[in-house]
């Protein structure tokens, strides 16, 4: 899909792809298998090199593609400028019933950031608890109302 965005329909943003740990090395391969030229993509997980992450990400981070990192690199303090900074044209959140708590961490960190489109990619159901769904909807569509 992001590769067709950019051959296509020409939109050329950068895109951001959150998604848990355990999955990353996959989402990493099959980026590398199925689009390894026409996306430049820059894989964002390493909590042990605050300062040369900082570096990058300040230099060249709008001129990745696609940023691939995890939910637990949201909630750095050292990586929320560069969340909020940047408009992503895309923002995909694997298993995006991480986000279904309104008040957690993640969820306020997914809130933050600016993208014009939003994508949920979840195999997890609702349970039945508006609440949650009311979450997500928010995540989905913030212009349209909030959790009070």
């Amino acid at each position: 899909m992001l590769s067709y965005l950019k051959e296509k329909e020409e939109k050329r943003g950068p895109n951001l792809v959150v998604c848990p740990l355990r999955v990353l090395s996959s989402w990493t391969k099959e980026l590398e298998f199925w689009v390894p030229s026409s996306l430049k993509v820059m894989r964002l997980h390493n909590t042990g090199r605050s300062e040369r992450d900082r570096n990058i990400l300040s230099e060249n981070g709008a001129n990745y593609d696609v940023t691939l990192t995890t939910y637990e690199m949201l909630k750095m303090p050292y990586l929320t400028n560069f969340f909020s900074r940047i408009f992503f044209h895309y923002m995909i959140l694997d298993e995006g019933h991480k986000v279904k708590g309104h008040e957690t961490l993640i969820a306020a960190a997914a809130r933050r950031i600016h993208c014009e489109n939003r994508l949920l990619l979840t195999g997890t159901s609702l349970q039945n608890n508006l609440v949650e769904l009311w979450s997500l909807l928010e995540l989905l569509y913030p212009d349209v109302g909030y959790l009070r």
